[in-house]
């Protein structure tokens, strides 16, 4: 079985080694595509600790009956990473979307959300730490619990101001009522816990589910975030941008930066991410079906675009994992470390697993 599994992993990578460079790029990205878990999962994301190891976590059930959050580690620069282990579970709930911060001291905070759905939904954000590099996890606290209909998602951790800053998408009844419509929101953590909410985004003014936040910092302290938007009639999602001057005034309206190549057939352009590289280089990945010939999250694909302008203007899109029509390559992140972007996905061709792929950034040609 051993075998069998790191026979596909390598026909993955060959299967990326032969598609084709999109046009000129500030981006060098490598053939060969790295395998993190070939035994499913979802929403990577990862994360480099002070002492250079690398973290991903995922979520991947492990044998256990609900998700759980698992994390594999590698400290040869992301090329090998460790079977993974569980980090973080709730007996019967779901949980999912992994995010870590090192604090100075260098302990580890991992957010996730955790879900238990029925005739009320039972979601909660939670927080665990790692006195140990990770190798072991404690519960925490409890970000923000709600019950009812909808719930809070996605947590995305940075720092702003010396604190630690969580960003997280609400849906529920009790922050929306029952418009169906969501927040982007988040909370500092103080030295008595976790602040009240403040809101980035107001889904019942912009009249949109905005969603799945991620937010960085630009080289001259302001922030900016990317979201997905629902308040366009012909696309399911598009991926919308925005700025922040300090990363706690987010009144800047938000911009559409990629709406799908097909209207009107159910495409979106969802679960994006941002990763700001050297020179203020703007890097957004999203999931996007506008290639399939069907619509929805199990046939879309990751892909990539740039900005050397903070937004102004944007690259055509790269596909760092090309699947058949009808396989996804989706819930993707983004993580530059060691002057390398890594590029993340779940895709379940030509077998489930959690997979990177790096790119090194183009030197400027002298002028």
């Amino acid at each position: 079985m051993f075998r069998k599994v790191i026979a596909m992993c390598l026909t993955m990578a060959a299967m990326f080694a032969a598609f084709p460079a999109q046009g000129e790029s500030i981006l060098n990205w490598e053939d060969d595509a790295v395998t993190i878990f070939a035994g499913g999962g979802a929403y990577p994301r990862m994360y480099q600790l002070k002492d250079g190891t690398l973290l991903c976590g995922f979520d991947a059930s492990l044998g256990g009956p609900n998700a759980r959050i698992a994390v594999s580690r590698s400290t040869d620069g992301g090329r090998t990473w460790t079977y993974p282990k569980v980090a973080a579970e709730k007996k019967g709930f779901d949980c999912a979307n992994a995010n870590f911060i090192q604090l100075e001291n260098g302990d580890i905070l991992l957010a996730y959300r955790a879900i238990k759905g029925g005739e009320k939904i039972d979601a909660k954000l939670l927080c665990s730490i790692s006195h140990d590099n990770g190798l072991t996890w404690e519960l925490h606290s409890t970000i923000i619990e709600t019950y009812g209909s909808g719930g809070v998602w996605e947590p995305h951790f940075i720092m702003i101001d010396g604190k630690v800053a969580v960003f997280y998408a609400n849906d529920s009844e009790s922050a929306m009522g029952k418009t169906g419509l969501q927040n982007i929101e988040f909370k500092l953590l103080e030295e008595k816990g976790w602040s009240g909410r403040h809101i980035a985004s107001h889904g019942n003014r912009t009249g949109s589910r905005d969603g799945m936040p991620v937010v960085d910092r630009l080289s001259d302290g302001r922030y900016v975030m990317v979201v997905e938007a629902n308040d366009f009639p012909d696309y399911v999602f598009v991926t919308q941008i925005k700025f922040s001057p300090d990363g706690l005034d987010w009144s800047e309206p938000l911009k559409t930066i990629y709406t799908p190549v097909k209207k009107g057939a159910g495409k979106k352009a969802g679960a994006p991410y941002i990763v700001v590289l050297p020179g203020d280089i703007l890097v957004v990945s999203f999931q996007t079906d506008e290639d399939a010939t069907g619509s929805g999250d199990g046939v879309s694909t990751m892909k990539v675009i740039y900005s050397t302008d903070l937004g102004e203007t944007w690259s055509d899109p790269f596909t760092p994992f090309p699947v058949p029509d009808g396989k996804s390559a989706i819930w993707n992140g983004m993580y530059w470390a060691n002057d390398q972007l890594f590029a993340l996905t779940s895709a379940n061709y030509p077998v489930g697993g959690i997979f990177a792929r790096i790119a090194t950034l183009n030197a400027p040609e002298a002028e």
